[in-house]
């Protein structure tokens, strides 16, 4: 497609300076929001686990004696993301992954998927062999994610959606890959509700490129993609169209929203 050929190389003319360049654009607060979205993942995760244990012990509670068979192989179950399987969908340097290790203690396992080569090549050597954390890198389109159905316990995407060709396609794919009762969670910059907040972020990002020496033109992107993308009812609304449905949302200043799905 023309959308990911373009993508593709301003990604890779930006993928050396894109973390510092992220800290300028967010005021270095992009670390704080991906921290934020691992630990709200993971607290729905765990949100979810006890109602599916609360579930099994009504369930034994109908069926005498049958407790220790109903829950039986579910301790693990309040764990949160520790110990499951994860897609970092659009991962970049994999700032989100390194998020999910430092969250698990390196007990997970971490599927890194992007479309741009030197970026997989910065998030493998930022996060390095973690003790006990499985990472695995895979250059892939979020249009036709390489892998099997039902291959993941959750999926994240920090940063990506904006920048597919499209929202439906790449939904319609974690929805494929994840597990029923799985969970994704997404952060985005949606184009703001008030007109007057999206002038200041408009201003905001023109003035913060004059810190920037090289690859200028390619971060104007930044600045028009926030425009086209819409806002965050027509992106629920597309994720409840392709089978998910939003369990929680959290807002910060801003333009930054987490999203989390089920």
């Amino acid at each position: 497609m023309a959308v990911e050929r373009k993508m593709k190389l301003l990604f890779a003319a930006i993928a050396e300076q894109y973390d510092s360049v992220n800290r300028v654009l967010s005021l270095g607060r992009d670390r704080k929001w991906r921290r934020e979205a691992v630990e709200m993942l993971d607290e729905a995760i765990k949100r979810q686990s006890r109602v599916r244990t609360v579930n099994l012990i009504e369930l034994a509670k109908a069926k005498d004696g049958e407790l220790q068979k109903s829950t039986g192989g579910n301790e693990d179950e309040t764990a949160g993301l520790r110990g499951r399987r994860v897609l970092d969908l659009a991962c970049g340097t994999g700032e989100m992954a390194a998020e999910i290790i430092a969250k698990t203690k390196g007990e997970c396992s971490i599927a890194c998927l992007d479309l741009v080569p030197k970026m997989l090549k910065i998030a493998e050597a930022k996060i390095g062999k973690t003790a006990g954390a499985q990472i695995e890198y895979a250059k892939a389109s979020a249009m036709s994610i390489p892998f099997a159905k039902d291959s993941f316990d959750a999926a994240v995407c920090a940063f990506g959606f904006r920048n597919f060709p499209e929202s439906a396609a790449p939904l319609r794919q974690l929805r494929r890959v994840v597990k029923d009762g799985g969970r994704l969670c997404v952060v985005e910059f949606f184009k703001p509700k008030s007109r007057i907040m999206g002038f200041l972020v408009r201003a905001w990002i023109a003035t913060a490129m004059f810190f920037i020496e090289d690859n200028a033109a390619e971060y104007r992107h930044l600045r028009s993609s926030i425009s086209s993308f819409g806002g965050t009812g027509a992106f629920i609304k597309t994720a409840e169209a392709n089978h998910w449905r939003l369990v929680r949302i959290k807002r910060f200043f801003p333009i930054c929203t987490i999203l989390i799905f089920k």
